[in-house]
């Protein structure tokens, strides 16, 4: 595996599990609530940021080694 990916996978694997360890542990202390509408879209909007924004940052990585034109 080269240096790209290596710093990728740390950065949202380390930084994914802290992502999503403080994400359980809004929802187990009520600050956010899964049951109401807004919670359930606070929720889609963090997941779809968290994905969206490791997608670019792949496909930018991607283009730093030349794998994209």
């Amino acid at each position: 595996m080269n240096q790209y990916w290596e710093s990728y996978l740390y950065l949202y694997g380390v930084g994914g599990a802290l992502f999503f360890f403080a994400f359980f542990l809004g929802v187990k202390k009520g600050v956010l609530d899964l049951k109401s509408r807004e919670g359930k879209k606070l929720m889609f909007g963090f997941l779809f940021a968290y994905f969206a924004y490791a997608g670019l940052h792949a496909l930018w990585n991607l283009s730093a080694i030349g794998a994209v034109k």
